[in-house]
């Protein structure tokens, strides 16, 4: 029984060893769903080194690295103990649009309201959102403001913007009022009434455009309160 115990020791002992030796180095690393982040920047925000142990990877401390990114809203991480592989599944929180805050700062939002990241500038076309109330924010929260109403309205038109896909097309959107939203198209205030039927409205805008093309550097207004009735007018 004695030498039973000895050999289960020595046999665990050596498991051991080999699991801690860099044989059971990570061979290859995969990564899935990353769309804003190459394969090096994920590595490198999760700080994965480059001889690192499959069996002594810390998946929670992986995790931890990556949800610092106010972009990654969710991580997956399977181990292939048998090829020595890692596979980490990525879902990105995707930029929907642009709130100014004070003078010279814009804070990027996700569809949902938070706070991704503050610049100065932007590269990608994504509405500008105004009228929303607010003295403070902070990076990887919702924001929070003082019209509420115009905050849910800006949720919805969000969600209509990426159902119909036209948040490249709409460069800034004003919810200063509930009842009188503004949409702008290059120097053309479309005006949109309120949120009632706003389905409707877009996609009899959506067809209008398109025949406004020659005055969008010029301005005008294209009246969209009576979807069935739409109007447009020159600046005077």
């Amino acid at each position: 029984m004695k030498k039973f115990f000895v050999a289960i020791c020595a046999f665990i002992a050596m498991l051991a060893l080999i699991a801690a030796s860099p044989l059971m180095n990570i061979r290859v690393i995969t990564i899935n769903g990353n769309e804003k982040f190459s394969n090096q920047e994920i590595i490198r925000m999760a700080e994965i080194g480059e001889n690192t142990n499959i069996f002594a990877l810390r998946t929670s401390a992986v995790k931890e690295n990556l949800y610092k990114n106010t972009y990654i809203k969710y991580v997956n991480i399977v181990r292939d103990y048998r090829n020595l592989n890692l596979e980490i599944n990525i879902v990105e929180r995707q930029l929907r649009g642009y709130v100014r805050f004070r003078d010279n700062t814009y804070l990027f939002i996700d569809r949902f309201g938070m706070v991704l990241e503050s610049r100065t500038a932007f590269t990608e076309r994504h509405p500008v959102i105004e009228g929303l109330r607010f003295s403070e924010f902070n990076l990887g929260e919702y924001l929070v403001v003082e019209n509420t109403n115009a905050f849910d309205t800006m949720l919805i038109l969000s969600h209509l913007f990426e159902h119909f896909d036209i948040a490249q097309d709409i460069i800034r959107v004003n919810l200063s009022t509930d009842d009188e939203i503004h949409f702008y198209y290059g120097n053309i205030n479309i005006q949109m009434g309120s949120l009632h039927n706003m389905e409707l409205k877009i996609m009899t805008m959506m067809e209008i455009l398109p025949t406004l093309e020659e005055y969008r550097h010029i301005g005008g207004f294209l009246h969209l309160q009576d979807p069935l009735r739409p109007r447009f007018s020159l600046l005077s």
